[in-house]
């Protein structure tokens, strides 16, 4: 009811972070605190509290894969094949996560881990990038594989899925979701302060056996046991559900001629650090469908 039209959202974005920033639930968390900040100064949010507690389907993923018999890899590996001729396009689709799921099998945990993260690859960007600024600069294509990857082996666990936690303490949460909050929450002059990421906390979240965070079907047991006498039975029952935006449809729709606008801006084209054509393309596709 108080998200509104997405005029103007990529505007806010880049004037609110000083940079490209691709998570587009900064627009609706800006207006939550807008909304929030009618009545008070400082809230608490629960930033950090899939990190810590095991909350994501990612770290199931990883921990179900560790745990394959060979005969299961054998039969995942064939459904995925069949899955895969009749998978939507839609990335967080089930069928599609479960494709993507199957393809990460074969490599080893970091690789299978950067695979489930990824939005673009090594390969798509060398469809993306301008090959002239790639030669320019020197630019390895493979190194941001290499560096998330590396911060995963770091990790000191016998757990893929504790090791996938640190590697989220690394990346994910400082570099988008904390950037996010801090920037969004302070230009509606509210306060946010995150609980979930106290040092001492966020110790004995990682630290506690993997089997009281998840299991093959939940994420975030051991909460779920400290308040399933507090909290509505039907709050623990929910299908887990990202904070995001219609962004595909507005895309198609009331942002389809900002989209086209920006990528026939001379400053764009000046910048010759896309493939002109690549990038059209990639919009053309989604607006397609």
């Amino acid at each position: 009811k108080i998200l509104p039209q997405p005029k103007g959202m990529s505007d806010w974005i880049v004037d609110t972070f000083d940079e490209p920033f691709a998570d587009s639930s900064a627009w609706p968390l800006y207006h939550i605190c807008r909304a929030a900040r009618e009545h008070i100064t400082v809230a608490l949010t629960g930033d950090g509290g899939d990190e810590v507690f095991g909350g994501y389907d990612r770290y199931r993923a990883l921990h179900l894969a560790q745990n394959l018999k060979p005969y299961q890899y054998l039969g995942l590996q064939i459904a995925g094949k069949v899955a895969a001729f009749v998978a939507p396009h839609k990335e967080r689709h089930f069928i599609r996560r479960f494709v993507r799921f199957t393809q990460a099998l074969p490599y080893p945990p970091a690789v299978q881990y950067f695979i489930l993260r990824r939005l673009f690859g090594p390969e798509d960007l060398a469809k993306l990038l301008s090959p002239a600024f790639v030669e320019r600069y020197g630019i390895n294509l493979d190194e941001p594989a290499e560096w998330f990857c590396s911060l995963f082996e770091q990790g000191q666990s016998s757990s893929q899925a504790v090791n996938a936690q640190h590697c989220d303490m690394a990346t994910y949460l400082p570099d988008d979701l904390l950037v996010k909050s801090d920037r969004a929450s302070m230009a509606a002059s509210l306060e946010l302060r995150s609980p979930m990421l106290d040092h001492e906390l966020i110790d004995i979240g990682l630290a506690l056996p993997v089997a009281s965070k998840l299991n093959d079907k939940h994420g975030k047991l051991i909460l779920q046991k400290a308040f399933g006498d507090v909290l509505p039975q039907k709050l623990f029952m929910r299908q887990k559900q990202g904070f995001g935006v219609p962004l595909a449809g507005w895309l198609r729709n009331e942002l389809r001629e900002e989209l086209r606008t920006a990528f026939t801006d001379t400053t764009f084209k000046k910048l010759g650090i896309f493939d002109k054509a690549a990038v059209a393309s990639l919009a053309t596709e989604h607006v397609a469908g």
